[in-house]
């Protein structure tokens, strides 16, 4: 039998052939993903208990994303324990979860599922119409904590010992609430300019509570800038030679996870370098994307009024929708 045959015969409901066919398999041999799933799916569409045979061992066969969440599906109504415990172990921080993942837990009504991700920056996609909506919520500050400090980590492996505990004592020993990126603004337009410099300084103004992160060799040239800060009282970091200036940017805004990174850049090389794992690359990039705010001399980019991952607040779960705003159940 072949998995093509069995999805068939599901479209088709032609129950009898199908039971013709699984009274033929032993199902704790069978090795075909696809069969596997359409008899997942076979047995929760019937309530069939046969699928126990599969849940029993269930380590012991190779399921997919959608055959975990078609047995959270099982469990759901009558032992909500376990379709969590299923979930959890199989599903959440291990499998990269796609809108179509999503679509399938809200259609399906599995609430309290959806518990599980909250923080993850995923949209759905499913039919807006028909479900509430809204634009915005309050803002987030709701990071995976462990997640940031595992890329802090990976990051430090890059830094030199005794530059990465200078680095931390400094940062633990203020406060901040922007990070400005003074490489990416002193090479506005590819070059350091008289302009440029300025332009750094007006930035500076126009924020309150800022740590400047700027390399050693720009001061070096350029010692007008030092004296600048000194004058002002700024707070600066010089990051060392052969040293890579997004390396304590994105340390600085590790430590504080409230703070905004004032950049054109994204950080999506280095993110991607120091996070091969791609739940964790794709968590990450989005938590930075959400807490750079770009500028372009005149203006810098309003500070978002909500981040766009699964969020809880007031009983209710909202879910961030590809055509905006968040639908909630």
């Amino acid at each position: 039998m072949s998995a093509y045959v069995f999805h068939n015969l599901l479209l088709n409901n032609d129950n009898d052939k199908i039971e013709i066919l699984i009274n033929s398999l032993d199902i704790n041999q069978v090795k075909d993903n696809g069969i596997l799933s359409n008899l997942i799916v076979y047995f929760v569409k019937h309530n069939d208990n046969r699928i126990f045979v599969i849940i029993d061992n269930i380590d012991s066969f190779k399921l997919m994303k959608r055959d975990y969440l078609m047995i959270c599906k099982y469990y759901y109504n009558y032992n909500i324990d376990k379709a969590l415990e299923i979930c959890s172990k199989y599903i959440v921080n291990k499998l990269q979860l796609l809108p179509k993942d999503i679509d399938f837990l809200i259609e399906n009504n599995l609430v309290k599922l959806l518990h599980l991700f909250k923080g993850l920056y995923i949209k759905s996609s499913v039919n807006i119409d028909k479900y509430n909506h809204t634009n915005m919520i309050n803002e987030s500050y709701e990071h995976d904590l462990l997640l940031l400090k595992d890329v802090q980590k990976s990051i430090n492996n890059h830094i030199h010992p005794v530059e990465k505990n200078k680095l931390l004592y400094f940062l633990h020993s203020i406060n901040y609430n922007y990070i400005i990126d003074a490489c990416n603004v002193l090479f506005h337009n590819g070059h350091i300019t008289n302009k440029n410099i300025n332009n750094l300084y007006k930035i500076i103004n126009r924020l309150d509570n800022v740590l400047v992160i700027i390399h050693m060799r720009h001061i070096k040239k350029y010692p007008q800038i030092k004296d600048y800060f000194d004058k002002h009282n700024i707070k600066y970091y010089l990051t060392p030679y052969k040293h890579n200036d997004d390396l304590f940017i994105v340390n600085a805004f590790i430590n504080n996870h409230k703070s905004y990174i004032i950049s054109n850049d994204k950080y999506r090389d280095h993110i991607n370098n120091y996070n091969k794992d791609l739940y964790k690359y794709n968590q990450f990039k989005n938590i930075i994307f959400h807490h750079t705010l770009s500028y372009d001399f005149n203006n810098i980019s309003p500070k978002k009024k909500y981040t766009e991952n699964i969020q809880i607040c007031d009983n209710k779960i909202f879910i961030p929708h590809n055509l905006g705003g968040f639908i909630y159940v």
